[in-house]
């Protein structure tokens, strides 16, 4: 059915309006021939064909995944929580679902005015987005600090290549560690999907154990006992058609990373922004000419991820957060910044955006006929509050907005959809 590489049909978006926009003929569907973009000839499947399945949509990595195990019989394997991705949702910098609990909200650097050195590792797809962080880091610079970004990448070498001795990953860190001239964070996007792909998520898979394993020795060596780098973000592979399924498993290891972490007590590492579903929400236009690597498009977006995990984790605003919203299932939404031990509130609205005046408190909340949500609670030490909660299975397929507020003082506004 059409070419793997380039059909919408295969890896579209997920709104689907472009889903038969590069078929020939809608009416006719051939099963085990197609054309691969770079052979323009007839290819034929040499094999038997099972299970033969048909949706009306593309379907996301995990719906893939699933139905994978479904029918092979991985027994009790559970792929992801996560639907389709809304892409009318989504937005640029949002950090991925899950958190190293040992790391601070916010990362504690010396004052500013002070130069922060960026330092971007990883695989080839990050070969492009330096300039453009850089640019947005100029124009509205997190903390008030001054930012230096370089690329350390080595041309599309993997995970493995960073962790082993004699390797050039491994020297890079090195030139790294011999050229620290003041604080210090690496943001790393890294990959193991063509060495040594994982066959399936979870620690029994032995590529899969590989990558969350290599990811902690990785940032133990930038760190170097704490004479190294002050702090390591980890994001994990964009969509990938070629190699769709090791990469989004690749995603999923980031929960076992970070809870690698805690157990480590590696405090300085901390997650990096989803990216897998935001490219694939840009897809084609995300992608180069070989449809893996990015095209101005993806570093545009890339640089876009990185600057809003930044501006949020070193600028020391009140920022609101929330974990991605399943009906039945537990849920968090969490503040940092705040003004330490100062009484923090949190509103809510299922009516959207609005305004609406707390006179007791001084604050002009950006919300339609908001409602309190959970109690009142003072913000810790450091400015954090958080509070968890069961999302009623009413509320499936409804859309939520909140907003915290001190004295004084509101935070940003977050909205969820409710799966």
């Amino acid at each position: 059915m059409g070419g793997v590489v380039i059909r919408h049909s295969n890896f579209g978006g997920m709104a689907g309006d472009a889903f038969f926009a590069t078929v020939l003929d809608p009416q006719v569907m051939w099963l085990g021939r197609g054309m691969f973009a770079y052979f323009q000839t007839d290819q034929w499947l040499h094999g038997a064909l099972d299970e033969l399945r048909i949706w009306d949509r593309p379907l996301s990595a995990a719906e893939i995944a699933q139905h994978y195990f479904d029918v092979t019989g991985g027994a009790g394997v559970q792929v992801s929580v996560q639907s389709p991705p809304d892409c009318g949702s989504l937005v640029a910098g949002t950090a991925l679902p899950w958190t190293n609990p040992a790391a601070p909200p916010r990362l504690t650097l010396p004052p500013a005015p002070t130069t922060v050195h960026v330092e971007i590792i990883g695989h080839g797809g990050n070969l492009g987005y330096d300039d453009e962080l850089q640019a947005l880091l100029d124009a509205d610079p997190p903390g008030g600090y001054q930012y230096l970004v370089t690329n350390r990448s080595i041309l599309g070498e993997e995970l493995w290549r960073w962790v082993t001795p004699g390797e050039a990953g491994y020297q890079a860190v090195e030139d790294i560690l011999n050229n620290l001239q003041g604080p210090t964070i690496v943001l790393a996007l890294v990959t193991n999907e063509a060495a040594f792909p994982a066959a399936v998520p979870g620690l029994a898979d032995p590529n899969y154990a590989r990558f969350a394993s290599e990811c902690g020795q990785l940032a133990d060596h930038l760190r170097n006992g704490g004479a190294g780098v002050d702090a390591v973000w980890f994001s994990a592979h964009r969509m990938k058609p070629q190699n769709l399924m090791p990469c989004w498993y690749e995603n999923l290891a980031m929960a076992e990373v970070m809870a690698q972490a805690a157990a480590a007590g590696r405090d300085f590492l901390r997650v990096g922004p989803e990216q897998h579903q935001l490219h694939w929400c840009a897809y084609p236009e995300a992608y180069g000419n070989d449809f893996a690597h990015t095209s101005a498009l993806g570093d545009q977006l890339m640089a876009d991820a990185w600057f809003g995990i930044l501006k949020k984790e070193l600028s020391g605003s009140f920022e609101l957060d929330a974990d991605p919203l399943v009906a039945g299932a537990g849920g968090g939404v969490w503040v940092a910044g705040a003004a330490p031990g100062a009484m923090t509130w949190l509103a809510f609205s299922p009516s959207g955006l609005g305004s609406f005046n707390v006179a007791a408190l001084g604050v002009e909340l950006d919300l339609s006929s908001p409602s309190p949500l959970g109690q009142a609670k003072p913000a810790g030490p450091a400015g954090d509050v958080q509070w968890s909660f069961t999302v009623p299975l009413p509320a499936a397929g409804r859309r939520f907005w909140a907003q915290a507020l001190q004295a004084g003082a509101k935070s940003n506004v977050v909205e969820r959809l409710v799966r």
